[in-house]
């Protein structure tokens, strides 16, 4: 097995078309490298070239691109005509990638859509696909689910009136930020609740009230390590999940799997999480008054479920079942991993 990865390109040449140059350079590497019985890569690096090097050819998602172009598009929209030429540039600009992205999937052996939501997505979408079309699951590191688990296990649970609310993520349209800020606005204004917007950059420091942020009330993190994360899921009682359209949301996960109650809305992996959830996963908005976050319990199942041994298992499955219209190149050719 070989994990490859075109990085680093050319600092002065990165811009628009990034993607375009990443897939010249996996063009370039296949020429060069053995035969593989298997080449797993985003949509986007399926060229007509990369499908004809022969193996099995899985055109992996992960993240919704085409939802995130559209979620762009509708926010741009709305900024009226001042928005305009930005609107025209960015439809520009897309137009090459969303192409792109359609033909990888269609020259691929195998559609990998990441959760079941943009599975039945895809498949009400392109049902030319259906018969390519399989689905995976993720999860958070291994190595640091011991850590979520000792602050799950040192959460004493809710006890007061105030709620001290979590917030992970980019700053941007299809998370849901409209929807954050109303949120916030509504129960600033009837509790003495406290948020905490990490990970998002320095935007929201100008996006938000200044009251709010000057009150110390609303908490903007731009950036925390690894290393901190664990320190915020423990400060908090609840975590929000705002997202319209999502790849996943591995914070949502990381919250429950340390022990914070989440009122996620439903996208990513949401759906896929909520059979295994028996409390502490409720659907966004929060109610408004009487709000107590239930304390978190995960079904059992849970772990085998969304544990990476048992991912790379039913990925192996997957590439058997799905049965690539080529043969495998190492009983064709002996070679290849």
């Amino acid at each position: 097995m070989e994990l490859w990865s075109p990085e680093p390109l050319e600092t002065g040449r990165l811009g628009w078309n990034k993607w375009l140059m990443q897939r010249r350079a996996l063009e370039e590497h296949l020429i060069r490298a053995r035969p593989y019985d298997l080449i797993d890569v985003p949509p986007v690096s399926v060229s007509p070239a990369v499908a004809q090097v022969g193996g099995i050819v899985v055109a992996r998602s992960v993240q919704p691109d085409l939802l995130y172009l559209e979620s762009e598009r509708r926010a741009s929209a709305a900024g009226g005509r001042r928005a305009l030429p930005w609107r025209l540039l960015s439809g520009l600009l897309a137009a090459p990638l969303t192409r792109a992205i359609k033909e990888g999937w269609h020259l691929a052996d195998v559609v990998l859509c990441l959760g079941s939501l943009e599975l039945a997505w895809m498949k009400g979408r392109f049902p030319s696909l259906r018969e390519r079309l399989a689905a995976y699951v993720v999860a958070p590191p291994t190595a640091e689910r011991q850590a979520l688990a000792a602050v799950a296990a040192a959460r004493s649970g809710f006890r007061s009136g105030l709620v001290r609310w979590l917030w992970l993520g980019r700053w941007a349209a299809h998370k849901g930020v409209g929807a954050l800020k109303e949120l916030i606005g509504r129960r600033l204004a009837v509790t003495d609740d406290r948020f905490t917007i990490a990970g998002c950059g320095e935007v929201p420091v100008r996006e938000l009230d200044p009251e709010w942020t000057g009150s110390g009330r609303v908490r903007v993190v731009p950036s925390f390590d690894r290393s901190e994360l664990t320190r915020l899921l423990a400060d908090h009682d609840a975590g929000l999940f705002t997202s319209g359209v999502e790849g996943w949301g591995l914070s949502v996960q990381e919250m429950l799997e340390s022990g914070l109650p989440v009122y996620a809305s439903p996208a990513g992996c949401v759906g896929d999480l909520a059979p295994f959830v028996e409390s502490g996963l409720e659907p966004f908005p929060p109610p408004l008054k009487d709000c107590s976050p239930a304390r978190v319990a995960l079904e059992p199942g849970y772990w085998g479920q969304f544990e990476w041994d048992r991912i790379a298992m039913s990925y192996e499955e997957m590439m058997v079942s799905k049965g690539a219209r080529r043969p495998l190149l190492s009983s064709a050719r002996g070679a290849g991993t």
